[in-house]
């Protein structure tokens, strides 16, 4: 199973806590003169079938990622506005084939975070002659609750006090935000992964749905009426087998096996469960994907 946290390495800041924002019933055109583009950008097929992807935003304008797959490239160049359930249409091999990807700008260039996105899907645009266009239908989805009548919170859900973390600052104004210490003060509003566990401080339940939905597959909604923020530390079995297709129809409440885990988890550290629902969500409609041709 590809790690669960692979495209979350690609996004330029924190989770995207909602989902507003325009949809056009239109391809996407090509990026605004005014933002710069890569200057030289090599994508090669990667064979390895290592199951691990790294990826890296250098100072400059510089985008590095390993064994990445184009699914994994249109959310970061999406900015994480989209889960994975709601990218819809594509050629099959959009999440089974896997590249490299070496892009930088121009010497000189100041490329910030924020034009990073947009960068990559110019660059998608001219090397694997990506056109989507975005639109709303009705999907599965799971909708973030409260688990106790009561409204009582897990043990693991505590309410962030001062000094539990510290403030990120602002983004930086190029390049990926500083690797963070485990054994040093934890910053405000980032979701910390490791085999099995979430680690984090400061974070809303906005945040936390997001997260959820790399692990489940769906989109996410969070209907806790919580306002936060919160400290988190989540265990569940590591390896959670492959997460629940979006068309799926399971009851998360009766799964049983290492799927449940993280839905048991929920409900019994977090004082929270995810119930299966339909409703309309925002999604990616993938038009056209072509193979890039190597370098």
């Amino acid at each position: 199973m590809r790690h669960a946290g692979t495209a979350l390495v690609l996004s330029i800041g924190s989770i995207a806590a909602g989902l507003a924002f325009p949809l056009s019933p239109n391809p996407q055109p090509p990026t605004s003169s005014a933002v710069p583009a890569f200057e030289v950008a090599s994508i090669k097929p990667n064979k390895s079938g290592d199951d691990r992807a790294y990826s890296s935003i250098q100072p400059g304008g510089r985008l590095s990622a390993t064994n990445v797959t184009l699914r994994d490239l249109i959310l970061a160049a999406y900015r994480f506005k989209f889960s994975p359930a709601q990218i819809v249409g594509g050629p099959s091999w959009m999440t089974s084939e896997h590249f490299d990807v070496d892009a930088k700008a121009a010497s000189g260039t100041n490329a910030t975070d924020a034009q990073i996105p947009e960068m990559l899907r110019a660059l998608l645009l001219e090397r694997f002659k990506l056109i989507v266009h975005e639109g709303i239908r009705e999907a599965p989805l799971f909708a973030l609750m409260m688990a106790r009548p009561d409204g009582m919170l897990g043990s693991q859900l505590t309410k962030t006090a001062a000094g539990d973390c510290v403030d990120p600052g602002p983004p930086p104004v190029a390049g990926a935000r500083p690797a963070v210490d485990p054994k040093g003060p934890q910053p405000c509003g980032r979701i910390l992964y490791a085999p099995g566990a979430w680690t984090a401080r400061g974070v809303t339940t906005d945040q936390i749905a997001k997260a959820l939905e790399a692990f489940v597959g769906r989109t996410v909604s969070n209907r806790t009426g919580l306002a936060g923020p919160f400290n988190v530390a989540l265990q569940f079995t590591a390896d959670i087998g492959v997460p629940l297709q979006p068309d799926s129809s399971i009851n998360p409440d009766r799964v049983t096996g290492s799927q449940s885990s993280i839905f048991t988890a929920l409900r019994e550290q977090l004082g929270l469960k995810l119930e299966s629902q339909k409703d309309q969500i925002p999604v990616l409609v993938i038009d056209r994907a072509e193979r890039p041709t190597e370098d």
